[in-house]
């Protein structure tokens, strides 16, 4: 792990997300694992870097936020604005809500209409 990948990890281990339960593990191992499978299948490096921070704004699954919303610039210099863009997106959606729609049309978003706009 290099560059802005290891400089995130950095920034997760010191808001403690390997002391955050995370199904069987913590969330530093779910998020890094995350990150490893998307390069394994050479996913664009965005990708793969919004794999690394995926949950830590919270999900709708996942409600520890390890990072608030208004510290997105300080993601968004760690790892790039499309990765935190996505990054945001994913902590937005209504998973169980996502699947059941994904064939018919766009997922359901948590944030408010307004706001959609700027992501």
């Amino acid at each position: 792990m290099e560059g802005a990948a290891y400089r995130m990890r950095l920034e997760l281990i010191a808001r403690g997300a390997d002391r955050v339960k995370h199904r069987h593990d913590s969330l530093l191992k779910h998020l890094v694992g995350t990150y490893e499978l998307l390069r394994l299948l050479d996913r664009r490096t965005p990708v793969c870097l919004a794999g690394l921070a995926h949950s830590v704004y919270s999900t709708d699954v996942f409600l520890s936020r390890l990072i608030p919303l208004t510290e997105r610039n300080g993601v968004r210099e760690l790892i790039g604005p499309e990765a935190e863009q996505l990054t945001c997106l994913f902590s937005a959606v209504k998973r169980q809500e996502f699947f059941a729609k994904a064939e018919r049309g766009a997922p359901s978003s948590r944030l408010p209409t307004g706001t959609r706009k700027s992501y």
